[in-house]
């Protein structure tokens, strides 16, 4: 099994906040990537055969074979590589559909066929391990960065950190990985995820009861849009709030997806409830 490198703890940064944070945080030694939704997956080809699999060894040639019959036609990508990337179904350079590519996870043969057509993933690479034998993780991360261009596969487009912010607002990003260019591959603070959050009001419409009287709150936008649904914590969970919730303003932070999940949050936090001024 391939140990694979770990990002530094994630940081949950705010929108807003991530043009001063990457400005004055990262300096020159410093590059930024976008961070794409989908799943990670190392590539290795070994006599001539391709294997697709997770760190933890599962093997996922049977849900992408498009992407074995590609690496194992690509010219530059010789015997004894393991490449590091994410499979994902690209939007465009900088986001992908996280949904779309859950509906990739069969191996039923006639569903796949027409989701290879509907739903075709793309492998986007940010490292490498190997090459034509030779070990590279104790090499930088930007001779690494080298030797993965020069295998001509698709890989992560970079920028200086504090370029990437306008980026992140334009295409609704999930976020960005700083990666330090000198770093070798399993340094413990060789890169960090950062995660671009909001933090809206919404307006409570309702609420859901399970093992307690509010286990989670339907919120919509102040325009009328439904968003989904936000765990119900921080506040009693008593007959007398179950009468008022309804109508309040729920503070609710989040990961921005909405081009991917219907007007729905991703991973939404209640902060704070109020009443309507």
């Amino acid at each position: 099994m391939v140990r694979v490198a770990k990002p530094e703890t994630d940081g949950k940064i705010q929108t807003n906040e991530v043009d001063k944070l990457l400005g004055k945080k990262f300096a020159e030694g410093f590059v930024a990537e976008p961070k794409l939704d989908g799943e990670r997956v190392l590539v290795e080809k070994e006599n001539d055969k391709i294997k697709l699999f997770r760190e933890n060894g599962n093997v996922k040639n049977s849900h992408y074979p498009e992407l074995v019959e590609y690496f194992s036609k690509l010219n530059n990508f010789p015997n004894k590589t393991i490449l590091d990337g994410e499979v994902c179904v690209l939007q465009n350079d900088f986001t992908a559909n996280f949904n779309k590519l859950l509906n990739r996870q069969t191996t039923a043969s006639l569903r796949q066929k027409l989701l290879l057509k509907e739903m075709p993933v793309a492998f986007v690479g940010f490292d490498i391990l190997k090459h034509d034998g030779e070990d590279l993780t104790r090499q930088s991360y930007d001779e690494r960065r080298s030797i993965l261009e020069s295998t001509g596969i698709r890989i992560m487009p970079q920028f200086s950190p504090a370029e990437l912010h306008p980026f992140i607002i334009k295409y609704e990003m999930e976020g960005v990985v700083v990666k330090l260019r000198s770093a070798k591959y399993y340094d413990d603070k060789a890169q960090i995820k950062l995660k671009a959050w909001e933090e809206h009001d919404f307006k409570v419409t309702g609420f859901t009861s399970g093992n307690r009287l509010i286990s989670a709150l339907e919120i919509e936008t102040l325009d009328g849009l439904d968003a989904g649904k936000v765990n119900y914590v921080g506040y009693p969970d008593t007959e007398e709030w179950a009468k008022k919730v309804t109508g309040m303003i729920a503070v609710v932070r989040y990961l921005k997806y909405t081009s991917n999940t219907g007007n729905k949050l991703k991973f939404p936090v209640l902060k704070e409830l109020r009443e309507v001024n």
